[in-house]
């Protein structure tokens, strides 16, 4: 080795010597040297850092989520050359997130499996590789047979709001603010949890004579405006806001300057574990955070709630072009939100005061046309 290192160190002598003598004719043995391996071609940290710069709209959390997945999957092979990656690797990582990770199939197949395939689909449509070594592997991914609907149960609901009113002192302030405010948040909003546990005291706005939260970051990258819920502010909830000026609601203000935010992911896992504990979920059951969104939806079928609104409400896509024009004032969605029921947990059950009759689209449009009285807005929320 020794002495190839000495003769290929004589010829590019040899060569340079000739280019400065101006002879600037090629090289006849150039090609006895292999090119440089280049690591954004050649290795798998390489290759998923160019597709994240070929991603520039997509969400940062996805951005890293993909890296990390790819960094797991090499410390799993112990290295990081793409040309060494075999389908086999690939089924192996697999067995492994299942059986040694505890990991779903559908967790598997949808995001570590889902990932490792897109940033190899993208090296190869530019041409950097020539095979995908994930085009032979086809994980497992059916969801378990449910045994149960997805939205919270009436006795459940129960349980976690009338926990909610209950003081936690034996933790701190902010989770304790988390338990408090955000079941009751994401039952009159239908929002994701963590888009709720993210929100600071600048969120809660007051626009058209009516009180909202603005939703600025969602899953899929499209910011709404929900309007507060009559019972959040019976309960205090603007007087909570108001309280935490100039702050996030439910997290200290220095976690802001952290260069990821992760506190208020924290913070909605740990709302699960407490809601599944009060409420006695059963694993696998019911999701205790997510199934507000459910419940969410089924209390707008109820009221007949317009299909767009309650789309728009709760963050998800229009599936029709015609749907994704125009924009949804508050004083549009407020209305229907004043359709939409109260749960009720002072007696030893739950109780959804509902609205009565058959006229609740009559009732939403001449809602919209009445005229709103301002409320007293709270100094800065």
């Amino acid at each position: 080795m020794i002495q190839a290192a000495q003769r290929a160190a004589k010829h590019a002598c040899r060569a340079a010597l000739k280019k400065i003598n101006g002879d600037l004719r090629p090289d006849p043995d150039e090609n006895l040297y292999p090119a440089w391996p280049d690591p954004e071609t050649t290795t798998l940290s390489g290759l998923c850092a160019s597709w994240v710069r070929a991603r520039p709209t997509a969400k940062p959390d996805t951005h890293a989520a993909f890296k990390a997945c790819i960094d797991k999957f090499i410390a799993f092979v112990g290295h990081d050359e793409v040309a060494k990656v075999s389908a086999d690797d690939i089924r192996g990582w697999i067995r492994y997130l299942k059986e040694k990770q505890g990991l779903s199939d559908v967790r598997i197949k949808d995001g570590y499996f889902a990932a490792i395939k897109t940033v190899f689909n993208s090296a190869r449509k530019h041409g950097l590789i020539s095979t995908n070594p994930c085009d032979t592997v086809n994980p497992d991914g059916e969801p378990l047979p449910r045994t149960r609907e997805k939205d919270l149960r009436d006795s459940e609901i129960y349980a976690i709001l009338k926990a909610s009113l209950t003081p936690n002192a034996q933790v701190c302030e902010d989770v304790a603010n988390t338990r408090r405010w955000v079941p009751w948040l994401i039952a009159y909003s239908g929002a994701r949890v963590a888009e709720i546990t993210r929100l600071e005291s600048k969120h809660i706005i007051f626009e058209a004579g009516v009180w909202g939260i603005d939703i600025q970051r969602s899953k899929n990258g499209r910011p709404r405006i929900v309007p507060v819920h009559r019972h959040l502010i019976e309960q205090g909830f603007l007087e909570f806001v108001r309280s935490r000026e100039g702050l996030p609601l439910f997290f200290g203000k220095e976690k802001l300057k952290e260069a990821k935010l992760t506190i208020h992911k924290t913070r909605a896992e740990g709302l699960a574990e407490w809601a599944r504990e009060v409420a006695g979920i059963e694993p696998g059951t019911v999701a205790p955070n997510h199934g507000w969104r459910h419940r969410f939806k089924t209390e707008c079928r109820r009221v007949g709630m317009d299909r767009e609104v309650r789309l728009y409400i709760q963050g998800h896509a229009f599936k029709m072009e015609g749907e994704k024009y125009g924009f949804f004032p508050i004083g549009i969605t407020a209305a229907w939100m004043e359709l939409f029921p109260s749960y009720v947990v002072s007696g030893k059950s739950l109780h959804v005061e509902r609205p009565a009759g058959n006229d609740v689209i009559a009732r939403a449009i001449a809602l919209l046309q009445r005229e709103r009285t301002p409320l007293d807005k709270p100094k800065a929320a």
